[in-house]
């Protein structure tokens, strides 16, 4: 969520991560669900609102890119 709350698309955010956009789009509808909302965009809109998630924070504390490499 905190990717798509930095503004990027399920796609955009899938890839970032190595999954499928799927992917994203299911954990989003489950966080609208678990927020008591109707839609991902307002699931975002909530979590950002509710201090859940900063979209100014990224990438997401303890967020480890694949493939790199932490000493």
């Amino acid at each position: 969520m905190q990717i798509v709350a930095n503004g990027k698309t399920a796609k955009q955010a899938a890839e970032q991560l190595g999954v499928k956009p799927r992917t994203i789009r299911y954990y989003l509808d489950r966080a609208a669900e678990k927020l008591g909302v109707e839609s991902r965009k307002e699931a975002v809109l909530k979590a950002v609102a509710e201090g859940i998630v900063d979209p100014r924070q990224f990438p997401p504390a303890g967020f480890k890119k694949q493939g790199s490499e932490q000493d």
